[in-house]
């Protein structure tokens, strides 16, 4: 750091900073910081593409307005959180990362990202699809299953009032993977569920957590909730994606209320309820050796890192973890936005390669991978690395293993 001048000193600035944090839990916490540089050695790509969290904390704190809205590190970050997971005060610098970026900086957000965020806030969803085709693809994959099936009661229901719970999913499903909605939906019939497809809001995820703006986060998250009460359920289940169920579980939180009216809950939680209540039943099949990339968003910042361990020992027969895993897991390198800044495409490329190495050494052919934002980018790290791995998410692999209730016995 060069040297610095007390006449560049912004004294309100860190105040500013602090008071724009729109999570509770996280405010304040930032004056816990004692500048120890354990974020910084936490911090996996900070050998790797030059990240210093410590110093992007210090130019905070000392009101360095200029310096911090113009580090590499505002848009470089994941905010994957490890850097939190070291951190001996628990300073959540990835919401500092956020906020600066929507409060202080957002004239500077890549145009390609602050594009999928105008797009969620004038279509309701991240891919700008229309709600004629999100309804015909939903349609479209319930009559492919009912042909697979050869059974006309199969439905994937859309706006039905009082179910049991509200499925809601990532527009990549519709315009990009719609098998995915085939895929969930057989397994919601084979356990007899009562669920409805969201209508009028029904993408989970919110790219506004990535440019940090609360006005656009804001009117999708309560779009969702109002979906939500409207339909009359009392479980919102989220879609196989971590960017997804943050958002979902703790983002909403900030701008529609805490506790929420509804439970929320990842899809794995639920499969992992139907089995161990009878309702699902699988196999062993999976043959080959599968390994798991645990996604930032649900296995550091929620803590959730049983379900999805749960099912890949239901049905694989070679399971391997990662070095390290769980909370100590690396990041893909394709979180904070990067996947819609095309500007930094060599940079997410390059973080790519520690998980590249790690995937190498499981010796595994199979990653499963919970979340779609993780999804693409491991797709990508696969092809650039030469991995020749298959890159699934988990309910694949149930897809494979799963045992029709007529011929359980």
């Amino acid at each position: 750091m060069e040297e610095v001048r007390s006449s560049q000193l912004d004294r309100t600035f860190a105040r500013e900073i602090n008071e724009a944090i729109p999570s509770p839990a996280a405010r304040d916490k930032m004056w816990n910081c004692l500048s120890c540089g354990m974020c910084t050695g936490g911090c996996v790509y900070s050998d790797v593409i030059g990240l210093d969290p410590r110093k992007f904390m210090r130019k905070a704190l000392l009101g360095l307005k200029e310096d911090l809205i113009n580090d590499p590190m505002l848009w470089y970050c994941t905010m994957c959180a490890r850097c939190t997971v070291d951190c001996p005060m628990d300073v959540p610098l990835y919401t500092l990362v956020r906020t600066v970026r929507g409060h202080f900086a957002n004239e500077k957000c890549p145009s390609f990202l602050q594009g999928i965020c105008d797009t969620m806030e004038r279509t309701g969803n991240q891919m700008g699809v229309t709600g004629e085709d999100y309804v015909d693809t939903v349609k479209w994959m319930e009559g492919e299953l009912r042909d697979e099936l050869g059974d006309p009661t199969v439905e994937f229901p859309i706006d039905r009032h009082g179910t049991d719970f509200a499925y809601v999913i990532d527009p990549r499903e519709v315009k990009y993977y719609p098998q995915e909605l085939r895929i969930t939906g057989k397994l919601f019939h084979a356990a007899g569920a009562d669920y409805t497809y969201a209508l009028k809001a029904w993408d989970a995820t919110n790219w506004a957590l990535f440019n940090g703006r609360d006005d656009q986060a804001g009117l999708h998250e309560r779009r969702l909730a109002e979906e939500i009460l409207r339909l009359g359920t009392p479980t919102m289940v989220v879609t196989e994606c971590g960017h997804a169920m943050f958002c979902q579980m703790e983002m909403a939180k900030w701008y529609v209320s805490d506790p929420l009216p509804y439970v929320v809950k990842s899809v794995l939680s639920l499969y992992e309820e139907w089995i161990r209540a009878g309702r699902l039943r699988f196999r062993k099949g999976i043959t080959e050796p599968v390994t798991l990339h645990d996604p930032c968003n649900v296995t550091r910042k929620l803590s959730i890192t049983g379900p999805q361990r749960f099912l890949l020992n239901l049905v694989c027969q070679d399971f391997r973890e990662m070095e390290p895993h769980g909370k100590y897991n690396i990041c893909c390198g394709g979180g904070g936005g990067t996947l819609g800044m095309p500007e930094y495409t060599n940079e997410r490329l390059v973080r790519g390669r520690l998980k590249a190495d790690q995937i190498r050494a499981t010796g595994s052919t199979i990653v499963a991978v919970p979340c779609h934002n993780c999804f693409d980018q491991l797709n990508d790290i696969n092809k650039y690395y030469q991995l020749g791995v298959k890159v699934v998410h988990i309910s694949h692999l149930l897809e494979q293993c799963l045992v029709w209730p007529e011929r359980a016995n």
